[in-house]
Formats: structure tokens, C-alpha cells, sequence
């Protein structure tokens, strides 16, 4: 026996407490990233800029030094200047000796001094508009360009923020359709899909898809595997390069330090996800054919499955024939992507190791349901979807993908 629910009602509270942490968790990576990108980088890029106009003065170095800083996980460096000039005969004193007065590494805090020593002459750089604000150096440093990796942080940040936003916009106006029954939601959700016209049942999305068929997963195991490592891999190579030269330069009980610690740590949660993707390629295969790839509106299908591998390391294995439609719509400048569940009917719930090796069951498509359909903004899309626990083991989560087409006695708009 089938059921239909609505999405809103078997995912919402969980969507809920989702889409709160996943704002939250945004808008602190986006917050907190622009604050370091624009002190690290933007800022001192825009002043080195505005520098290059900034006319000059002859500066007497004053004091000049490294100034180093003992912890338990090492010594951190910073550059100590101290220089007067003069402008319009009254005499200014600065600290300035480059537009990023942060820690630097050993080799360039030394150098810095030595190029700077006390009593020495330099020309310097003042604003014309606040004439104590003067800078010894204003030519562009690497050390500038590698506040860019924060940008990382900023555009994920940002993408988390507003995903969560939507998904927060999504979930109040589900609670709204709360008031419907479910099944005056199905047949809502199923009076706004357009039919197939019939001048286009030549081009259907089922072509070639006629006649017996073993299906295949819409995201097979390895390609999960590779997507996952490709971007851990992309990520802690560059947290780890951000945090060691952090690290180096400011010691570990650091604000910053432990701000970059904490992607570190995000990138080692990534590493295990990669290890558990890959574990999953262990996993025993089920394999699905169908006596018809393409199956009409009020007709049945035989299903049949076969494991590869040990069946008896499934603890349980649950087969759901599913009919799922795919939204693409936009709202003002904002691009919304929505799937809605909107029919579910379980093929096989079984522990029984002889029948999870193999077994064929009927299932019948309701002859008051949507055909498969394709269009630029939306799609409905069926699925026999596999759910196995497996002993040990990542549980196995694969859909697979068949057609339902019109039935030619009804016709496309029955």
C-alpha cells in the first residue's frame, strides 16, 4: 500500500532547527572573515594605493627594533619604528613604518631594522589632508595579499547565510500549508504542474528508455568519493598554509590563531567525511531492474533487486519507489531551488538475509499522479530509492532513476 505526505510535514522541524544554526553559522564566517579581510587586506591595499600621491618628507629614525614575543608554542616578531619628520615647520612624530603593523616572520623584522637603523635619514610619506599620518614604506607587500584566502571564509560564509535564510523563508510558508490535509496537498501540488503537451510526447525525457531496464544511481559512489576529497583537499591546503604562517607569526593563544584553528579543525571534520565516502565504496551493491524502464500512468512494474557482495552485512534493507518534484523559481533578486515529495510507496522492509540477496516485487504507479517531466525551471522526477544499515559500515543512500509516462488511454491531461 502506498503513502503520500508532504515535505512539510516530515521535514520541517527539521529543516527548522537547520536552517537556524546553518544562518548563524553563516553570518559568523561572513562577519567575522570581513573584519580580518578588510584590517589584513583591503584596507592597507587602499591606503598603499592613496599613498602613492602622498607628498614627502625627510623623516629622522627615532627608535628602531624587533620586538619579540615569548609563549609556550614560540616567539612571534613585530617591528618597532619610530620616526619624526616635519611639515609646514612644525615637527611630527609617527609609529608607522608600513600600513600593516602586525607580527611578521623573523627574517623580515630583522631586515626591517637593519634597513631603518636609529639617526638614519629617510624620505617618508604624509597624508596631505592629516599630516600626522605618515608611513616610511608604502610599496606593496606579499603579507597583503595573503589576507585574500580570508575571502574564502567571506563567500562561504555568505553562501551558508543566505541558504539559510531561504530555508527559513521556506520553512514558515510550509508551517502556512500546515493547514492543508496532505492529501489536499498532493492534489494541489499536482493541479500546478503543466501537463505534457501531446506535440511534445516526441521529445519525451523517457526516449530510449523503452522496455526492461537496470537502473543506475543519479550520483554513483566514486563520484561522491572524488567531489568530497577534491574539496577537503582544496580547503586544508589552504587553512593549513593560512594557520602556519598565523601560527608563525603570532604564537598559538592568539585571537587570530584561534579564529583560523577553527577551519583547521573544520578541515579535519572534512578528512573524516573523505574516509567515510571512501569506506562506502565497500559497501555491498544493490542492483535494480525493472521489467519497463518507462511505465504508464495506472499500470504496474516488476521490481527486482540482487545484492553484490556479503548480504548478510546489511542489518536491514528498505526499497521505496518515490515520485519527487524539483522547482527552480526566483523571488526579486533571489534564486530559490525546492523538491517537494509528494508520493511514496514502499517496495521492500526486510532483515532477512535470502531475501535481501535477491527478490522481485510488483508495484503499481496511481492512475491519479504526475508523469515524468522536464522543463526549464521545473521537473518531476521518479526514483526507486535504496536505504540499507550496514554492520560497521556507512549506511548506503542511493536514488535511482525510471520514467512514468502518460497513459495512452487516459492521455496526458487525464
Amino acid at each position: 500500500m502506498h503513502s503520500t505526505k508532504s515535505i512539510s510535514e516530515g521535514k520541517s522541524k527539521k529543516q527548522k532547527d537547520a536552517s537556524g544554526c546553518m544562518l548563524v553559522f553563516g553570518l559568523l564566517f561572513f562577519v567575522v572573515g570581513s573584519f580580518f579581510f578588510w584590517f589584513m587586506t583591503a584596507r592597507p591595499l587602499w591606503r598603499t594605493y592613496s599613498a602613492q600621491s602622498w607628498p614627502t618628507s625627510q623623516a629622522t629614525i627615532l627608535d628602531s627594533k624587533v620586538v619579540e614575543s615569548d609563549s609556550d608554542d614560540g616567539t612571534s616578531y613585530a617591528v618597532a619604528i619610530q620616526f619624526s619628520y616635519v611639515v609646514d615647520k612644525q615637527q611630527m612624530v609617527s609609529n608607522n613604518w608600513s600600513f600593516l603593523n602586525s607580527s611578521v616572520g623573523r627574517d623580515l623584522a630583522r631586515n626591517t631594522v637593519k634597513r631603518f637603523p636609529i639617526g638614519s635619514k629617510h624620505d617618508c610619506y604624509y597624508n596631505p589632508r592629516t599630516a600626522n599620518d605618515a608611513v616610511l614604506d608604502r610599496s606593496l607587500r606579499r603579507h597583503y595579499f595573503f589576507g585574500f584566502f580570508i575571502l574564502i571564509f567571506v563567500v562561504v560564509g555568505g553562501a551558508l547565510a543566505r541558504a539559510g535564510w531561504h530555508k527559513r523563508v521556506e520553512y514558515k510558508k510550509r508551517q502556512r500549508q500546515l493547514t492543508l490535509k496532505p492529501a489536499e496537498q498532493n492534489d494541489k501540488m499536482v493541479a500546478n504542474v503543466a501537463p505534457l503537451p501531446p506535440l511534445l510526447l516526441a521529445n519525451t525525457p523517457w526516449f530510449e528508455f523503452e522496455g526492461p531496464q537496470r537502473l543506475k544511481p543519479t550520483k554513483p559512489r566514486w563520484q561522491q568519493f572524488w567531489v568530497m576529497l577534491g574539496f577537503a583537499t582544496f580547503w586544508n591546503l589552504v587553512c593549513w598554509l593560512i594557520f602556519a604562517n598565523v601560527f608563525q607569526q603570532n604564537g598559538l593563544f592568539n585571537f587570530l590563531t584561534i579564529f583560523v584553528l577553527v577551519f583547521v579543525i573544520a578541515g579535519l571534520a572534512l578528512i573524516s567525511s573523505v574516509f567515510y565516502s571512501l569506506l562506502a565504496l565497500f559497501n555491498p551493491v544493490v542492483t535494480i531492474a525493472l521489467s519497463e524502464g518507462t511505465v504508464p500512468v495506472g499500470a504496474v512494474v516488476d521490481v527486482a533487486w540482487e545484492t553484490s557482495g556479503r548480504a548478510s552485512r546489511f542489518r536491514e534493507l528498505n526499497l521505496e519507489l518515490v515520485g519527487t518534484e524539483h522547482a527552480t523559481y526566483t523571488r526579486g533578486t533571489s534564486t530559490y531551488n525546492e523538491q517537494n515529495v509528494f508520493l511514496t510507496i514502499p517496495i521492500l522492509q526486510t532483515s532477512e538475509t535470502s531475501v535481501m540477496q535477491f527478490g522481485s516485487a510488483t508495484v503499481g504507479i496511481p492512475l491519479q499522479t504526475v508523469p515524468s517531466f522536464v522543463a526549464d525551471h521545473n521537473r518531476i522526477e521518479w526514483t526507486i530509492d535504496v536505504h540499507g544499515k550496514v554492520r560497521g559500515m556507512p549506511a548506503v543512500k542511493e536514488s535511482m532513476r525510471f520514467f512514468v509516462k502518460p497513459n495512452a488511454a487516459t492521455g496526458p491531461n487525464e
